[in-house]
């Protein structure tokens, strides 16, 4: 809004563009978690360990299995 209303100010180095969670390359590339994160974190991270991979298709219904253990904090 201050850039439509032509109103100069200080540019904020940690905006990236992204509304909610900018998208994580593989690699090097360092991300820094500075703001407003949201984690999701699981009560039973042993169970995570049993699953032959932590592909979406098999961590989705690993966890609709077990809502009642995940929760978001932060953000």
């Amino acid at each position: 809004m201050l850039q439509q209303a032509e109103v100069q100010g200080i540019p904020n180095p940690y905006n990236d563009n992204f509304l909610w969670m900018r998208p994580v390359a593989f690699g090097p590339q360092f991300s820094d978690l500075i703001g407003n994160v949201a984690e999701i974190v699981f009560e039973d991270p042993a169970a995570l360990e049993k699953l032959p991979d932590n592909k979406i298709e098999t961590l989705a219904p690993f966890f609709d299995k077990n809502s009642d253990k995940v929760l978001v904090v932060g953000g």
